[in-house]
């Protein structure tokens, strides 16, 4: 039995439960069907569904009427440990648990050069296409572009033969052209995410490369920058 049912089966055993504390562990759930979050939505409910667990999970800890302290300095020293141990995996497996977002959640200093470049690049009106959102843009000149994605252009089917002049005919028909922005961050996210492959990515980029009115205009180790004329 997890220590959250034992805390609250021995608090409802002695008639001490306390339903608020109950309610505000439970009622986060209902966050579930409102947004997804991409599925994050989990993660943000148990956040907020935390505190109050934790606070039912500790009442399995107070001591009963008939034990109010620890038999031996022995056996309060192995509680205690036992409690520095379970504190210390929890840390790790905090850190641990979201593995390989870091190649997304966090920007190179040539990740953020290649977007003041494409800053720089896109002209007042044009829209400027990123692979994804994981992406540091939008903090200079907000209303001077329009942002868009892959992701919004071309839903669920990234192949290049479709998703290509998806790409292509937005930049082209805007009145200003467009800049394309392709960073190994967002380029990670929809490989981990499972919506495309790296394999996938570069034949795209090869393809985009190759029509009419396409120029590399900026490139680092970390990104490349397209222009495309209207």
């Amino acid at each position: 039995m997890g220590p959250r049912s034992g805390g609250s089966d021995r608090d409802w055993r002695k008639r001490r439960l306390d339903i608020r504390v109950i309610l505000l562990a439970v009622t986060p759930l209902f966050l579930l069907p409102a947004q997804s979050y991409g599925g994050e939505m989990l993660i943000r409910v148990s956040l907020f569904a935390l505190p109050f667990i934790a606070v039912q999970a500790s009442s399995i800890l107070l001591p009963t009427a008939s034990r109010a302290r620890p038999s031996s300095p022995a056996k309060a020293g192995l509680t205690a440990g036992s409690l520095v141990l379970t504190c210390f995996l929890l840390a790790v497996l905090t850190v641990t648990g979201r593995f390989g977002n870091g190649r997304y959640d966090m920007f190179t200093d040539s990740a953020v050069a290649a977007v003041a470049a494409a800053n720089r690049i896109a002209p007042p009106s044009s829209a400027i296409i990123s692979a994804a959102h994981p992406t540091p843009w939008r903090s200079e000149a907000y209303l001077e572009h329009k942002y868009r994605t892959f992701d919004e252009l071309c839903g669920p089917e990234l192949s290049t033969m479709t998703c290509g002049p998806r790409l292509y005919g937005c930049a082209r028909h805007n009145p200003a052209g467009a800049v394309v922005l392709l960073m190994r961050s967002s380029e990670a996210s929809l490989v981990l995410r499972g919506v495309t492959s790296a394999q996938g990515i570069q034949e795209l980029e090869k393809w985009l490369g190759a029509q009419d009115g396409v120029e590399l205009a900026f490139s680092n180790a970390d990104a490349r920058v397209y222009r495309v004329a209207p």
